[in-house]
């Protein structure tokens, strides 16, 4: 089950550094790029300079689909998926209205790589509250009342930390049930169960 979770995804020498090691054991070398959560969606920079980061190492294939569009969503061709950055809840909501979770237990399962940014890593937590947090965190435009995460990571990350921010990220983690683990720009988090 290896998750790479990142603020940037892969612009910066630690997530590319860690890519490159765990790309060599993927053995599906397709990719599938979320794109629900970021403005303009596959039109949008940065979901463009995924998909060229992406090709850049080798991947066969990226393939961009967007949840808000298609509720199915179908991994069996793809060793990788990359879920893009945007608004959280946005992202969150429509996750709930498909079969993504279901789908990406089991592609975790079967050795799948998982590639979050921002929004894409903060999902996997038990709870997605944080992406609200701060002076430049999400606004909650589609009036998502539950915010449960996909409860994959016993913590939630959060994601464009500012040392300036440590105080008040102290005081939001006390306030809830879980952990929150602060996450730079620069820094990423790999996991391999």
């Amino acid at each position: 089950m290896p998750i790479l979770i990142t603020s940037t995804g892969l612009s910066l020498p630690k997530a590319q550094k860690k890519f490159s090691e765990v790309l060599k054991d993927v053995s599906k070398k397709n990719a599938l790029l979320i794109t629900t959560a970021a403005e303009n969606k596959s039109k949008n920079k940065y979901s463009i300079l995924a998909k060229k980061q992406l090709l850049g190492y080798g991947v066969n294939k990226v393939k961009y689909f967007d949840l808000e569009k298609n509720k199915n969503i179908n991994l069996s061709d793809f060793g990788i998926v990359y879920v893009c950055g945007g608004n959280t809840f946005k992202l969150m909501k429509y996750v709930n209205n498909s079969n993504f979770i279901t789908s990406i237990k089991k592609f975790l399962e079967k050795d799948g790589l998982y590639i979050g940014v921002s929004a894409g890593s903060i999902i996997l937590g038990p709870s997605i509250e944080i992406a609200g947090f701060g002076k430049n965190g999400d606004k909650n435009t589609v009036n998502l009342k539950n915010l449960s995460g996909m409860n994959i990571l016993p913590y939630s990350v959060s994601p464009h930390f500012k040392t300036s921010e440590k105080i008040e990220l102290e005081k939001f983690d006390k306030k809830v049930k879980y952990k929150v683990k602060p996450l730079n720009d620069e820094d990423i988090i790999y996991i391999k169960k």
